[in-house]
């Protein structure tokens, strides 16, 4: 039985003899079908909007509209579409401008045919797929996806200072901002970041509420709130309603972009002082029950909880001890269930705590 994936590709070019050399190379495929060709901005996406495609190969210089507002159109679908860009452009500023605009590769058009096939096909793969000569050029700038971040707080001021901080990073980028729980939660499901630093404290629905809403959503963005209160009653809510990190607003801003570029490489964050008010809550509401389930976990339990205590993603772990990502996670269910806990956050701080138990 054939169990290949087959991806539906758009393509979006204004010149005809590539969109024929592409349908030509995808009869050669059984990953890619072309559904669809479009040799203007305006016709791919309303052709995007009719098909829905899982894939667009998109030009970047066209007439009329161009393929960087075409990018930002599509991303703003439902569901979105994957976007390779396919261009003759190698310039450092045009691929950052993709794939800050949230393009999931940068191909160029002079590649060979073979490769290119194989890189489009690699796009479920960590990263963006990129032509070895734009890696080269971007160097360790684009090593990941650069992350897409929305901010929902109400001070404008705030907001402002959040900027420009982004604006040093080659990590993240500022995509949207909303002063209210209920605008950002629109703007989140129209936009689908990868990230939102979320205020506790707003007029109208509270922090809290739009956490438990985001976290809802599919897939469901990394939330860190970003407050000023750090008082205990917050913070646990917070983790246990999913929140992967708990920063106060008195940080340093360069500390607060260290934070966010942890977060990006998969682990959570949280302010020192906040760890330390955590650590004091899990001992005294868990002391008798974890004490307990300490003696319960197994061996690779107990090694999970170990690369957990330090902040590795259980992608990282997963590599690091040679299993699968699945079997991680059903891991740190069982440890967390033994241990009482409700989040991997939880576990971090009683690994800390408790370090000689384990």
């Amino acid at each position: 039985m054939n169990d290949t994936r087959v991806r539906r590709v758009l393509i979006i070019d204004d010149h005809p003899l590539l969109r024929k050399g592409l349908r030509q190379l995808a009869d050669f495929s059984p990953e890619i079908e072309i559904v669809g060709e479009a040799d203007s901005g305006e016709q791919g996406l309303a052709m995007a909007r009719q098909l829905q495609p899982e894939l667009v190969l998109l030009d970047l210089y066209m007439p009329g509209m161009k393929g960087l507002e075409v990018l930002k159109a599509l991303k703003q679908l439902e569901p979105a579409p994957r976007v390779i860009m396919l261009t003759v452009s190698d310039a450092q500023e045009d691929a950052v401008a993709a794939l800050r605009g949230g393009a999931d590769g940068y191909l160029l058009k002079d590649m060979d045919p073979e490769e290119l096939m194989n890189r489009i096909c690699a796009i479920d793969e960590d990263g963006p797929v990129l032509s070895p000569k734009i890696a080269e050029r971007l160097g360790d700038s684009v090593n990941t996806k650069i992350q897409r971040l929305v901010v929902i707080d109400d001070h404008p001021l705030l907001r402002k200072g959040l900027q420009q901080l982004a604006a040093f990073s080659q990590k993240i980028e500022i995509v949207g901002e909303a002063d209210k729980g209920e605008q950002g939660l629109a703007m989140v499901r129209a936009l689908r970041p990868d990230l939102v630093l979320l205020d506790l404290s707003m007029p109208g629905m509270t922090g809290l509420e739009t956490l438990h809403a985001l976290k809802r959503l599919e897939p469901a963005p990394k939330v860190v709130i970003l407050t000023v209160s750090d008082a205990r009653e917050d913070i646990l809510a917070a983790l246990r309603a999913g929140a992967d990190g708990y920063l106060l607003k008195d940080t340093d801003p360069e500390d607060l972009l260290d934070q966010l570029h942890e977060l990006t490489e998969g682990h959570f964050v949280m302010s020192p002082s906040i760890t330390e008010r955590l650590a004091l809550a899990l001992r005294s509401e868990n002391t008798d029950q974890n004490e307990a389930g300490a003696i319960g976990l197994t061996e690779r339990e107990r090694e999970i909880l170990i690369h957990i205590s330090v902040g590795e993603s259980n992608k990282v772990i997963a590599r690091k001890l040679d299993i699968a990502e699945a079997t991680v996670k059903v891991h740190v269910k069982h440890l967390l269930k033994k241990l009482g806990l409700k989040s991997r956050v939880e576990a971090a701080v009683w690994a800390v705590t408790h370090e000689q138990e384990i």
